[in-house]
């Protein structure tokens, strides 16, 4: 892990995120609402990222740490999510080739946990409540 603590958080590593980001996702479009904007008084403009393959913003995190993981050398992923993290992790894992466990809360609900199971290569592991 000595390895990932020397990677330091900057804007050009921000920047450099973007060639792995883009070699899986494509760019989410911008679609200028009219109503909208007449509305406010303002041109809005919204980013529909729910037209990414796990509905949310999160897969761009999700795939860029799994190919610098990939690039370590490591193997697997394990990670605690309600939801859209998970997702991010289980997909952009599955796309690598690394394996990913997934605990969610047992309160989690069934449709979550389907879509979920469906993007792991290891069953959903299922963590009770704290009290």
């Amino acid at each position: 892990m000595e390895e990932i603590e020397n990677c330091p958080i900057s804007i050009a590593e921000t920047i450099r995120s973007r060639t792995t980001i883009s070699s899986c996702l494509k760019a989410t479009q911008m679609a200028f609402y009219e109503g909208l904007s007449r509305l406010v008084g303002a041109n809005i403009y919204i980013k529909h990222e729910n037209h990414n393959p796990t509905g949310t913003f999160k897969i761009r995190g999700g795939v860029n740490l799994m190919f610098h993981l990939k690039k370590l050398g490591i193997e697997g992923v394990t990670t605690f999510s309600t939801g859209n993290h998970g997702f991010s992790i289980a997909t952009a894992a599955k796309w690598f080739g690394l394996e990913a466990i997934i605990v969610v809360p047992e309160n989690t609900s069934h449709g979550k946990r389907r879509r979920l199971s469906k993007q792991t290569t290891i069953p959903l592991r299922v963590a009770l409540p704290l009290e």
